[in-house]
């Protein structure tokens, strides 16, 4: 599973937006993965300046959230870095989601209350 953060250019409409996620879904389709989620987390204001952009000020951040192996990040990285409207990418490890089954609970005799004492 992995993470994928990418900041895009911020004067790009919502129409192109869906076309660029489009072609993201398609890229990791096509190498062996499988997209699990997408949120487009709004504009961003940039902590740094970004190399070419210096004049952008903020991006739309959008979070992208895959299952896949080397092949398909590689085939994103590649995706990421040809698209003129994606600013900066990085793609991550997701973090393996612990699953704790809930104890039940301890009950000890002498901390009950008898039945008929508030």
């Amino acid at each position: 599973m992995y993470e994928a953060f990418c900041f895009i250019m911020p004067n790009i409409n919502e129409e192109n937006i869906d076309v660029l996620i489009s072609k993201f879904e398609k890229k990791i389709k096509e190498n062996g993965g499988e997209m699990e989620k997408v949120e487009k987390q709004g504009i961003k204001k940039l902590p740094f300046v970004f190399g070419k952009h210096k004049r952008i000020k903020e991006a739309l951040l959008l979070f992208i959230k895959f299952k896949g192996d080397g092949k398909t990040v590689t085939a994103l990285k590649d995706m990421f870095r040809i698209q003129e409207e994606v600013i900066r990418h990085l793609i991550a490890r997701a973090k393996k989601e612990a699953v704790q089954e809930a104890e039940a609970p301890v009950v000890f005799p002498e901390m009950e209350k008898p039945s008929g004492q508030p």
